[in-house]
């Protein structure tokens, strides 16, 4: 059954980037805690950014939302362990959903070493009127993940849980069922509301479900997806960005709903993975259109161009050094602010990267 989710530099510096890996210490576990803020993404389509290698990824617009301490407790001392009885730790969070109520979740996990899996979680109503709770056990427990994480690591698993939705006198069940993957599809820096995190690896996890009710004879599908972000030598889930698309009996959208949260503490290590080699110039800085990039006189490489969400600007070679090049920007698809440049070089593949603003 299994086959095995920016800051301004003050200096312009010419870097080396290994892969970072994420090992299992990453995860908060029994006895630990990790202060988290949730996001308010209500009916906010969010864009989860670019993928590869060397990314660089700048979320530091999300602001609001509660406050959770994420803390790791032991699943026998839960008053619904019973319902979880393969579970070692649960964590508890308070948060507002899309429609603004507020729920308490209870969430399971079964630790195994370096193997990680999800057992279930209980969703407690606060303020909702249409339900006092929701149960979703899982049957044969979820693969959540195997560390260590390394770029391009592929992990796929078929899934059945019971969900059982509590709602004043009425009480309704459903079996899920379907297939969970997920992919370390990217790694590079990341900037959240907390600071910039060098070395992240994300982990992009997908879950395609049949939501079956007894008697009826169609079922519901249920897409999800999760963007999870991890640092090399940093403690818990950097920034976690979710979204949930429900569709009806004809295949038919009814919701999209979108969540998310970041690690409030900000970095707490400094990397050894990455060496300052020398520096890259770019000039003039702040610029305008045309832009004159010292390469150090390598001469096989690319160059490229993004904003601060991920986008690839495009632009054209005006002349040429061995030392240098100058390029031109469309100024009516590139507007004012700050950009990187990242210079691969194709015969060793180190990458280096500044940063320049445009007027």
């Amino acid at each position: 059954m299994k086959t095995i989710m920016c800051t301004l530099l003050s200096f312009f510096v010419l870097t080396s980037i290994a892969q970072p890996t994420i090992n299992s210490s990453a995860i908060v576990g029994l006895g630990e805690s990790e202060p988290t803020q949730f996001i308010n993404l209500s009916n906010t389509n969010w864009n989860s950014g670019t993928h590869g290698p060397n990314q660089i990824w700048n979320f530091s617009m999300f602001m609001g939302g509660q406050e959770c301490d994420y803390s790791g407790l032991a699943s026998v001392d839960s008053p619904y362990f019973d319902s979880f009885p393969d579970s070692d730790v649960y964590f508890i969070c308070s948060f507002e959903d899309s429609q603004g109520f507020t729920s308490k979740n209870h969430t399971f996990y079964q630790i195994d070493g370096d193997n990680f899996r999800l057992a279930g979680a209980v969703s407690l109503s606060i303020d909702n009127p249409s339900f006092d709770s929701v149960y979703i056990v899982y049957t044969d427990l979820l693969d959540w993940g195997t560390f260590p994480y390394s770029y391009e690591d592929l992990t796929e698993d078929s899934f059945e849980a019971r969900v059982t939705t509590y709602a004043g006198n009425q009480i309704i069940s459903a079996i899920q069922s379907g297939m969970s993957s997920h992919e370390v599809d990217s790694y590079g820096t990341l900037t959240t509301p907390a600071g910039t995190f060098k070395n992240t690896l994300r982990v992009k996890r997908i879950e395609m479900a049949e939501n079956a009710i007894p008697g009826i004879p169609f079922t519901s599908p249920q897409e999800s997806y999760r963007y999870t972000w991890y640092a090399e030598d940093e403690k818990g889930v950097i920034l976690n960005l979710d979204s949930i698309v429900i569709k009806d009996f004809n295949n038919n959208i009814i919701s999209t709903e979108y969540s998310g949260s970041y690690r409030i503490e900000g970095p707490t290590t400094t990397s050894t993975s990455e060496k300052v080699i020398n520096e890259l110039l770019v000039s003039p800085n702040p610029g305008f259109d045309q832009i004159k990039i010292d390469h150090q006189g390598i001469s096989n490489y690319d160059i490229y161009i993004y904003s601060l969400d991920g986008k690839r600007q495009e632009y054209s070679i005006k002349s040429e050094s061995q030392n240098s090049k100058t390029i031109l920007l469309d100024r009516s698809q590139t507007l004012s602010g700050l950009y990187f440049i990242r210079m691969n070089n194709t015969s060793n593949g180190k990458v280096s990267t500044t940063s320049i603003l445009l007027q």
